[in-house]
């Protein structure tokens, strides 16, 4: 019965201080859509770059007047190398239909530009490749004479993965900031609906009530915050995901190749749920140690 009774008690501040549970809502869910704005772009941004190119990829740019027979040989002795899954030919016609694809028929003509691509060999990478290995493969493929150069967009995956460590560290920095940050507005205002009932906690403190169930309701009350700002949170980016994302796809997702952008995933929900959980008990702790204090 005394979960539930400071349970009850808690609801029963609820209605006393409407205003000031509202505040601490309000600022637990503006603070977890901070947040979340951040996940989404994040998991978007990782999202975009494996479907760019979900396995390593190279090129190699071939000689002109190559002939079939040629062609095969090479791909038979470079698909033969360390580390290579696959090897596939493109003409420069498969090429320029595909750019016609991707950008749309109507920003791309093959015919007016077929003479400034040429043959190429697509060379599909296992994902154990590393930097030395990759570095070897294209010193021995240039080394071919059929071969005029060799692309295996090494800045763009070392780019990625910085880039990618940097959003991790901020997103580490901003969830700090935010919980101590919000767990410090979250205090004062409880601080301040603790001054409005301090003298019933004196009363029933007088009248031997532990601390533990002088504590329970604002546990209570900051469990209950911690879910409602969350709840608010969720549902708006779900609003934000509607009204911009969704058509934001329809617009321009085929230059990018998707339907759709991604949206908040099961773990990244859960994990504002605890970080908004973890927000209101901060704060409902403070309050408790001041009153230990006082």
């Amino acid at each position: 019965m005394r979960p539930l009774h400071s349970l009850r008690r808690s609801f029963q501040d609820f209605r006393r201080h409407p205003w000031l549970h509202g505040l601490s809502i309000v600022t637990i869910a503006i603070s977890l859509l901070i947040l979340g704005v951040f996940l989404v772009v994040y998991r978007n941004f990782v999202h975009l770059a494996d479907h760019a190119s979900p396995t390593p990829i190279g090129t190699a740019y071939l000689q002109e007047g190559l002939n079939e027979l040629e062609v095969n040989n090479l791909s038979d002795r470079i698909l033969g190398m360390e580390g290579v899954r696959d090897v596939e030919f493109k003409t420069r016609k498969s090429v320029l239909e595909e750019l016609a694809n991707f950008y749309g028929d109507s920003t791309v003509d093959p015919s007016g530009v077929e003479g400034f691509f040429p043959n190429l060999l697509e060379i599909h990478l296992r994902e154990t490749v590393n930097e030395h290995s990759l570095k070897r493969l294209a010193d021995q493929i240039s080394s071919f004479p059929e071969v005029t150069q060799v692309d295996f967009a090494r800045g763009w995956q070392a780019q990625f993965k910085r880039l990618k460590n940097v959003m991790s560290w901020i997103g580490l920095a901003l969830m700090a900031g935010l919980l101590l940050g919000c767990s410090f507005i979250i205090a004062n205002f409880m601080g301040m609906r603790h001054q409005s009932r301090r003298r019933d906690i004196e009363i029933i403190h007088l009248m031997g009530a532990s601390r533990r169930y002088i504590l329970m309701p604002f546990l209570w009350e900051g469990m209950l915050e911690g879910l409602m700002g969350v709840g608010v949170a969720v549902l708006a980016l779900i609003v934000l995901n509607s009204v911009f994302l969704v058509p934001l796809a329809k617009q321009w997702g085929g230059m990018a190749g998707i339907d759709q952008f991604a949206f908040l995933s099961p773990s990244q929900i859960a994990y504002m749920v605890g970080t908004g959980l973890v927000m209101a008990l901060i704060g409902s702790v403070t309050v408790f140690i001041r009153i230990r204090e006082n």
